[in-house]
């Protein structure tokens, strides 16, 4: 009996780690920092709920979290219970919205028909006494489908589109998490889809500068059109020089009228960007993120990036096709780090989210 039992414990545990892309669930975000986890066991425990299951199936990335709310309170024991909460003057409609959907949106949650970013979308609509939220599960609906459809044409692979890298315990862990957000929710709820993809743009441009044959700058002393000094850069200045124009133009993007207005992408955002795009292998951006080298002490950040470079360029990954922006992954995760000791914890929550 007690063969069959484990049995049957491990044939569950295999399938709820399956994961099918949802338009309420990317596949590619397991943190539950933000998530009551008593009320993720709960969830995980009830029972199946074939009305629940059905309206859950109905939701298609133009499902807005007001739809979701109207969506069950149709149901007869949720929309008495939330009158009930209504008849007391002292109760808020958030409060009775709380009270009423909470366990619902934590069995959407145990049941994959959320990933944790829906789901903290979805608690903030009436968790949070002040605050104005400006995101919205459409918005974030949409973003999941359109990046699927970015990630599978670069990486001609859908097997491949799993839990992302920057949502691992060991990268926030090392990196900083910003504040209750991780670095791919932080992207993705302060971007819309325009600005993720100029990122990609931004991180294909950048390689181009770093694997340029020959860099440096040159001198026209009278103005003759002619060139009459040129410096040519050694690699750990190119490394320096490229890196700064990267910062320049980040900069410069984040002015009043430019892609970026007012908000202005770090490292972080360029990482997800590009991991969410395809435009990087999820294999080999995890083995760099494993790598000692990353995190040592006194070590110029050119000879990180040697390091794990030649490190990283030994394995398998290095023959693997469809591996992109493979140069400089370790650039931007050097730079990251140095970015990430600047502005941890700096980040404010979901209230300055914007869509």
């Amino acid at each position: 009996m007690k063969i069959i039992f484990s049995l049957i414990f491990i044939l569950n545990v295999a399938l709820s780690n399956d994961c099918f892309i949802k338009p309420l669930n990317s596949c590619r975000d397991g943190y539950t920092k933000n998530l009551s986890k008593s009320q993720i066991r709960k969830a995980q425990r009830s029972k199946e709920n074939s009305i629940y299951n059905s309206i859950f199936n109905s939701f298609t990335s133009k499902t807005t979290h007001q739809d979701f709310i109207n969506s069950f309170l149709k149901i007869e024991k949720i929309n008495k219970q939330y009158n009930r909460c209504k008849l007391n003057p002292d109760n808020s409609d958030k409060y009775c919205l709380r009270l009423s959907l909470q366990k619902i949106i934590y069995y959407g949650y145990s049941r994959k028909y959320l990933d944790a970013t829906a789901t903290m979308i979805l608690l903030s609509k009436f968790t949070y006494k002040k605050g104005k939220y400006s995101g919205g599960l459409d918005s974030y609906a949409s973003k999941i489908h359109l990046l699927q459809k970015s990630y599978t044409k670069n990486q001609k692979d859908t097997t491949n589109y799993s839990l992302s890298p920057l949502s691992d315990k060991k990268y926030l862990k090392s990196f900083g998490k910003l504040k209750k957000l991780t670095p791919r929710q932080s992207t993705l709820l302060r971007y819309n889809y325009s600005q993720i993809k100029f990122m990609g743009k931004i991180m294909q441009d950048f390689e181009q500068r770093v694997l340029a044959i020959n860099s440096g700058v040159f001198f026209d002393f009278d103005g003759d059109g002619k060139q009459d000094e040129t410096y040519i850069f050694d690699e750990a200045e190119k490394y320096r020089l490229s890196v700064k124009l990267l910062k320049l133009e980040l900069e410069k993007k984040s002015h009043t009228g430019e892609v970026f207005e007012g908000n202005k992408p770090d490292f972080h955002d360029l990482l997800v960007a590009s991991s969410e795009l395809g435009l990087i292998n999820n294999e080999a951006l995890a083995q760099m993120i494993e790598m000692p080298y990353l995190y040592e002490q006194k070590v110029s950040p050119w000879i990180k990036v040697g390091n794990i470079t030649w490190e990283i360029g030994k394995s398998i990954a290095m023959a693997m096709p469809g591996i992109n922006l493979f140069a400089i992954i370790p650039i931007v995760l050097v730079e990251s780090i140095k970015s990430s000791k600047d502005k941890k914890n700096e980040t404010s929550d979901l209230h300055i989210i914007t869509f």
